[in-house]
């Protein structure tokens, strides 16, 4: 049987979020998405190396009769598991989908406490099969992407003070209930990598550079700022490196920014796309926008966050960014570390039945979490810095993404402060650039050639290499 395009989409996403979690030798892991009996038999006899690992996700009737097992179909979601892998002690395995219970005489991963087990391995034919009970590809995706049944659903209204759309309606419901800083799809991804060492003796790599506990990448939306307070907040961050997301109608010149960059070679450049008066007309804003950008910056974005937060979700924006070959969106806001996307790591987008290029991270902190809160500067540094620790205690690392901008830079020296104290408790100081370079390395694709990157790109990879 040939597969479908949302079988292969499947693997090729469990596989991208294997080599993100350092697995990074897939010659000796196959891994099907709900295979048959021939489909497992033919992985069986193909794999030639007693090493060899096969991954099968809620494989059929037929295929569990091959391996001696005896499944139930449990429609019973969202579902929270108990696993047996030894995760950290926050990890909440959660499901939004109907899942498999199985029955065997077998080693369990991942148990419901009343159906039994639902993640299990056992030895067959001189491989390791670890076979996964949970729609695990269709739960990473919802949890990054949200739920695009809710794209003609009630968008809110005001949030924050401020009327206007946000992404946050397509993640609302299926996070009702859950814990603010839970990285669910991040559990996932770390249980399948962790199973994977653990008992299939794979060797799992450092995520980070120097086992690093993650990264600080700060953004800066440029929002009409005025020149000195671009000037101000460079002084502040010292030479730190940042990606400033510029607006169609910046003060910003082709002399200023490139005077900025040469006093800071670390300063990067998106675009911050302003549809806010004609949201339908999104694609079209963007389209003009974007060559307005070319035609200041002189090479196209890479990078964007959208003015406002103005969000169709991933379900409707994507095309457009794909279109112009923009390549990384930090459109989410967690504003004050929210998880909002179940997830500190960024990730490629699934559209269509397949992976696509686009990457997306969640902005994890905002600058207006002090006015919607009522912090005060101290306050809100010593919150970004427990958050931190909390990231580097759980053994699982973090990109933090501050959205810093640069006209409320007087108002924000604790911020500001904090991303000085990340650093200096080990995150490392990227941009938006940095993390993009990080990721593709990661995943096992070339850079992206870039006209005006040179030695610089070249110096990054290097530091990139485990």
């Amino acid at each position: 049987m040939t597969p479908s395009n949302h079988t292969v989409m499947a693997c090729d996403l469990i596989a991208h979020h294997l080599r993100l979690f350092g697995i990074r030798d897939d010659r000796k892991v196959r891994i099907l998405s709900a295979p048959d009996r021939d489909q497992l038999a033919g992985a069986l006899s193909e794999l030639d190396s007693d090493a060899a690992v096969i991954v099968a996700v809620q494989p059929a009737e037929t295929a569990c009769a091959l391996l001696g097992l005896s499944r139930r179909i449990v429609n019973e979601a969202p579902r929270v598991f108990e696993e047996c892998v030894g995760l950290p002690g926050a990890a909440r395995l959660r499901t939004l989908h109907a899942f498999h219970a199985y029955e065997a005489a077998a080693n369990v991963l991942l148990c419901d406490e009343m159906r039994g087990p639902v993640w299990i391995w056992l030895e067959r034919d001189g491989k390791t099969v670890i076979v996964i009970g949970t729609d695990l590809a269709n739960d990473l995706i919802r949890y990054r992407q949200g739920d695009p049944q809710q794209i003609n659903g009630d968008r809110g209204g005001e949030m924050w003070g401020i009327a206007g759309e946000r992404p946050i309606y397509l993640y609302t419901q299926q996070r009702e209930g859950e814990p603010e800083h839970c990285r669910h799809a991040d559990y996932w991804a770390l249980l399948i990598a962790s199973a994977l060492e653990k008992v299939a003796g794979q060797e799992r790599r450092p995520m980070f550079p120097g086992n690093a506990p993650g990264a600080v990448v700060i953004t800066g939306d440029d929002d009409q700022a005025f020149l000195d307070k671009y000037a101000e907040q460079q002084r502040v961050l010292h030479q730190v490196p940042i990606t400033y997301l510029l607006h169609p109608l910046t003060k910003h010149s082709r002399k200023t920014l490139r005077q900025m960059q040469k006093n800071n070679p670390r300063v990067d450049l998106g675009i911050h796309p302003d549809a806010l008066e004609t949201p339908l007309a999104y694609a079209e804003c963007l389209h003009d926008q974007v060559q307005w950008y070319r035609d200041l910056v002189g090479e196209s974005p890479e990078s964007v966050r959208n003015h406002g937060f103005l969000n169709d979700g991933y379900w409707g924006h994507l095309p457009s960014w794909e279109r112009e070959g923009i390549v990384f969106s930090s459109n989410l806001p967690g504003v004050c570390g929210t998880a909002l996307n179940g997830s500190l790591l960024p990730a490629r987008m699934a559209l269509d039945g397949k992976l696509t290029s686009h990457w997306s991270l969640l902005t994890t902190f905002g600058d207006g979490m002090c006015s919607i809160y009522g912090w005060s500067q101290e306050e809100a540094r010593q919150k970004v810095v427990d958050y931190g620790r909390a990231v580097r205690e759980s053994g699982l690392p973090g990109v933090l993404v501050f959205n810093l901008h640069p006209q409320n830079i007087s108002e924000m020296p604790g911020l500001h402060q904090a991303v000085h104290d990340l650093i200096a408790e080990g995150f490392l100081p990227w941009n938006m650039r940095d993390c993009l370079d990080w990721a593709l390395e990661m995943d096992g694709s070339p850079p992206r050639t870039r006209s005006q990157s040179g030695g610089v790109l070249a110096r990054l990879l290097n530091r990139f290499r485990f």
